[in-house]
């Protein structure tokens, strides 16, 4: 990484470190506008071709269990990487109430276009959103 090349980027907390954005941040902006996804997928010749314990195995640690895991760790990593950009001199700012709303409302001509998008594609894209939403304040 190089001083002057970004001047700002958006993205979970934990990719502070993961990018090790610690060693050339001044300032990060805590808004808790960003979720973190994740998931696992595989082939179906491939999940055949393993063995049926193997299978169960899998099956046992998706789902809710790997959700909790995966929050764990991503949360964990977070702090971590709060704690780097700090010792590394940089500034937090926490986001108001107030300054927040005035954010999510210039995000809004975006967050139009996706639903569009999908929409148009024959995707409910407002349902897609309004669940999105819905799981993001649990």
């Amino acid at each position: 990484m190089v001083r002057g090349v970004v001047d700002g980027t958006v993205g979970p907390i934990h990719t502070l470190l993961d990018f090790s954005l610690q060693e050339v941040i001044d300032y990060v902006t805590v808004g808790d506008f960003y979720m973190t996804t994740f998931f696992g997928v595989m082939n179906q010749n491939s999940w055949d071709s393993i063995s049926e314990d193997n299978q169960e195995a899998l099956d046992a640690i998706k789902g809710e269990h790997m959700v909790q895991v995966a929050g764990e760790v991503i949360d964990d990593r977070s702090a971590e990487a709060v704690e780097a950009a700090g010792e590394a001199g940089a500034e937090f700012y926490e986001l108001s109430n107030e300054e927040r709303e005035e954010w999510e409302q210039y995000m809004q001509p975006a967050i139009e276009s996706w639903i569009e998008d999908k929409e148009e594609k024959g995707l409910p894209g407002q349902e897609i959103y309004d669940r999105a939403v819905e799981l993001s304040n649990e």
